[in-house]
């Protein structure tokens, strides 16, 4: 396939990157805060979050983190540091985050 089809496409060196991510926090007084740091955070990676299946009176979120840089190595340094981030954060009781899939073909691809 050409190049330029498979950039059209998103496949093979042009694949994008992105985990599903689920996060409980300790309180819901903290919601405001850790959502800004955390959206913070996850562009400070060149990564963009999205869903957000919470609220100010929920204690949990969840939503898909899709990273913007290209190659799989690159997302794994990325997505290190975002976990590293979520486990020093005071607010976090906890969190899970899904294996690296295909941000636009999901994981069955």
């Amino acid at each position: 396939m050409r190049k330029r089809i498979r950039k059209k496409k998103r496949i093979g060196e042009y694949r994008a990157y992105g985990v599903e991510v689920s996060v409980r926090l300790c309180s819901a007084a903290n919601f405001g805060v850790f959502m800004d740091d955390f959206i913070d955070v996850v562009e400070a990676n060149s990564a963009t979050i999205g869903g957000g299946d919470g609220d100010s009176d929920s204690l949990e979120l969840t939503g898909f983190i899709a990273f913007s840089c290209v190659g799989k190595a690159l997302v794994s340094q990325r997505l290190q540091a975002i976990r590293t981030w979520l486990q020093s954060s005071p607010v976090v009781a906890s969190f899970s985050m899904t294996k690296s899939a295909d941000a636009e073909y999901g994981l069955y691809c």
